[in-house]
């Protein structure tokens, strides 16, 4: 999503947006796949930073929610997007693009420290989001209303499907 309202942002993939999904390895770009996500790029190929550009490019995407955290896949993408916008760039500016590119890590699964190459520009940023300070934030009619949708699509937009069971 390119901007708009809080509700435009919740109902852009609902509304036929595309989402562009990274998977670790090639097991898990299938498991998405399987799930229904139609662009999957798999971090580990050697081809990872030119294939999430060419997702960019057809997408526009240009904010990333990131699990991982740590090394330097924030890097990587924040890179991906400046080179997706500077596609259509009619000249070169040394600040980069003016395309704002935004990244919200939202988990921790590497504990390592989050590494910046700078090769993205000046537009871009990067922060944290955690779901029940955004709920709070957001007040109890939105957050009601987001409820029901998820209560709504538990077994389409929501749906999990498990491999294994752990105790």
């Amino acid at each position: 999503p390119n901007g708009g309202s809080c509700r435009r942002k919740c109902t852009w993939l609902a509304e036929g947006g595309q989402l562009v999904n990274n998977g670790r390895r090639k097991e898990q770009a299938k498991i998405l796949h399987d799930q229904g996500a139609t662009v999957v790029c798999d971090t580990s190929k050697p081809t990872f930073s030119k294939d999430l550009t060419e997702a960019l490019v057809a997408t526009g995407a240009t904010i990333a929610f990131d699990a991982i955290g740590g090394g330097t896949l924030v890097s990587k993408i924040l890179g991906c997007m400046e080179a997706a916008a500077n596609t259509s760039a009619t000249e070169y500016s040394r600040y980069g693009s003016t395309v704002h590119k935004q990244v919200y890590i939202y988990g921790g699964l590497d504990r390592c420290p989050t590494e910046l190459i700078r090769n993205f520009g000046m537009a871009w940023g990067i922060g944290g989001f955690l779901l029940t300070p955004f709920l709070q934030k957001a007040g109890l009619e939105v957050m009601l209303r987001l409820r029901q949708r998820v209560v709504d699509e538990l077994t389409t937009t929501f749906a999990s499907h498990y491999t294994d069971n752990v105790s």
